[in-house]
């Protein structure tokens, strides 16, 4: 009987490990056409919440302008293929002189639009783990590199 219950007790934890999690905060490398400099992150929650973070320099004269882009939406990870799923876009600028601030968030609906149909249009990736912290994601003719932010 004891062995019964010892070999559950290691069943039952063995069941536990299923590998790798993508949940948590990664920085995100190699997303084709970003501009120059701009940063992104990607955050997934548990059990399929996803937000996507770019933060990127304006560039204009005489002003230090930035842009953030915040994308929503959900994920599934099924064997070595994740799945993005865009559902909602914002764009945010500071730093732009009021006349141009107002033309870039007219111009901003177009952006934002144009950003959930490109995600959407390619959804899925092929995802190679390098590590617990680290991985690639391939698909479309390019490769992303997420490594998993610490603290």
């Amino acid at each position: 009987m004891r062995h019964l219950l010892a070999l559950s007790a290691v069943l039952v934890l063995a069941g536990c490990n299923t590998g790798p999690s993508l949940v948590g905060t990664w920085d995100v490398t190699g997303i084709p056409n970003m501009p120059a400099g701009a940063t992104s992150t990607m955050s997934f929650a548990a059990p399929d919440k996803l937000t996507m973070v770019m933060h990127s320099d304006v560039p204009i004269p005489s002003a230090k302008a930035t842009m953030t882009a915040t994308i929503n939406g959900t994920y599934t990870l099924k064997g070595d293929v994740l799945t993005i799923k865009a559902s909602s876009a914002d764009l945010k600028f500071e730093g732009l002189p009021a006349q141009l601030k107002t033309l870039a968030e007219q111009d901003a609906e177009t952006g934002k639009k144009q950003m959930l149909d490109e995600i959407n249009k390619n959804p899925d990736g092929k995802i190679k783990w390098e590590g617990a912290d680290k991985v690639t994601v391939s698909g479309s003719g390019s490769t992303m590199t997420l490594t998993r932010q610490k603290g």
